[in-house]
């Protein structure tokens, strides 16, 4: 669904400039310096009189010092005259997980695109950061080779786990024709120790093989036989324009008649 700045024109925090709505509460913002921003709001349960639950605030602190190409960059956490809180994201440029599969892409592109969402979860779980809040419209993708994950959930997401199944749950929904072997994929993850890594080792062996030629290449044409097979051609061009000389002179010279011309009869 699609929104418009129509539906809440004015701006949440101060300076900055509403463009449009890109969910009911999250707004596309031009921030001042004329950088492009989302805005998400808070959910009141992550605050305090008078800020954000220490917790929640040392949570958020850590997703702002992550530096990982996959994730958005969180920039910061400001508070309005009404004592809302928001967070400011960078703007991430692509489509969503969703639009990607409505352009039908090949199983091999989605793969690629699922190996470097994983990277990017496993990135922020290596951080202590559990992402709390995976889902399609949360994966932005410009090709296969930038996949972005973005707003990590500020609530106090702990489990490894939730992750683990938000993901596998995903791959199961986006695992329709001719993405079924994702869902297989997934359902056997559900049984292994370290589900994502297992999957993006799998990932990895099918983007292989499907680079490997599925016909017989042609032979290479050993350095000797290029040789021979040169001057074999440069023998028959001058092989052919000797002949093609000779006749060319042989049409040329006036024919002479080797017979006598015939004597008159005396009478």
């Amino acid at each position: 669904m699609s929104y418009t700045a129509t539906l809440d024109p004015a701006p949440p925090l101060p300076g900055y400039r509403v463009v449009r709505l890109t969910s009911e509460t999250s707004y596309l913002c031009l921030a001042p310096g004329d950088r492009y921003v989302i805005l998400k709001p808070v959910d009141e349960d992550c605050l305090l009189t008078g800020g954000l639950h220490p917790s929640i605030k040392e949570r958020l602190a850590r997703v702002r010092e992550l530096a990982h190409a996959g994730v958005a960059n969180l920039y910061s956490v400001e508070r309005n005259a009404a004592g809302g809180a928001w967070l400011v994201w960078e703007y991430v440029g692509g489509n969503t997980l969703d639009d990607v599969l409505a352009a039908r892409p090949t199983p091999r592109d989605l793969w690629i695109i699922v190996r470097e969402l994983i990277l990017a979860i496993e990135a922020l779980h290596a951080c202590g950061i559990v992402h709390g809040a995976l889902h399609e419209r949360n994966v932005l993708a410009e090709g296969t080779r930038h996949v972005r994950l973005t707003h990590v959930s500020p609530l106090l997401y702990t489990e490894i786990g939730d992750d683990e199944s938000a993901l596998l749950d995903m791959l199961e929904r986006i695992a329709v024709a001719p993405h079924e072997r994702l869902g297989e994929i997934a359902g056997d993850a559900r049984s292994q120790p370290q589900p994502l890594r297992w999957v993006r080792s799998r990932l990895a062996g099918l983007i292989e093989s499907r680079d490997v030629p599925t016909t017989s290449p042609v032979p290479e044409i050993e350095p000797t036989s290029r040789r021979t097979t040169l001057v074999a051609a440069v023998c028959v061009a001058i092989g052919g324009l000797a002949i093609a000389y000779g006749v060319k002179l042989y049409t040329s010279t006036p024919s002479v008649d080797a017979t006598p011309p015939p004597q008159a009869v005396q009478r």
